[in-house]
């Protein structure tokens, strides 16, 4: 059984791969080991570590498939005070890609800022309505949220709620300053 080209691709190429490429190779991996591809809600939502992982974890599956050895087992494992031990995240490190709250009513805003962030690996979600950033905010906590427009189309309850989880709040006054905002934001 011949092994597929991802396989031995090294641990630096790997870093020094964005996002897309992560995820596409994944997927070429999960194709080769005859595994289901992420799909398209987990990809957006994983950091580029937990894919390298993923990918790390596909292609020690492909290698022991490839040799005829089994799969390794869980119950094999070392004990859990014997695994070595993730470095937790320090405050200089996100522990989460950004996610972002355009509130404007310029769909076309909206569209180049889509543009803007998806190559970086933002997630930015666009709302027009006060109404339907309240409904947003009850099941998702939002890194940036960057508004268009007059500094009243966000209550002030919701800024003051947000802003003591952690939220940062840029108010704009036109679409270039959005854009430049989201620009910024890493």
């Amino acid at each position: 059984m011949s092994e597929p080209p991802d396989v031995d691709v090294t641990d630096d190429a790997l870093a020094a791969m964005r996002h897309g490429e992560l995820v596409a190779m994944l997927n070429r991996l999960y194709a080769a080991a005859g595994e289901p591809a992420i799909t398209a809600s987990t990809a957006s939502a994983s950091s580029d570590g937990e894919l390298r992982d993923r990918i790390r974890g596909v292609r020690r599956r492909l290698l022991a498939k490839a040799s005829g050895r089994p799969p390794a087992d869980p119950l094999d494992a070392p004990p859990a005070a014997e695994r070595p031990r993730r470095a937790r995240p320090t405050d200089d490190v996100p522990t989460r890609r950004p996610f972002v709250v355009l509130v404007s009513e310029d769909q076309a805003l909206a569209r180049r800022a889509r543009a803007s962030c998806g190559p970086r690996g933002v997630v930015l979600v666009w709302v027009a309505s006060q109404a339907t950033f309240a409904k947003l905010v009850t099941s998702v906590t939002p890194t940036y949220v960057v508004i268009e427009g007059a500094a009243d189309r966000i209550d002030d309850a919701s800024v003051r709620e947000l802003s003591a989880r952690g939220v940062r709040f840029r108010w704009c006054r036109s679409t270039s300053e959005a854009l430049d905002a989201l620009a910024e934001i890493e």
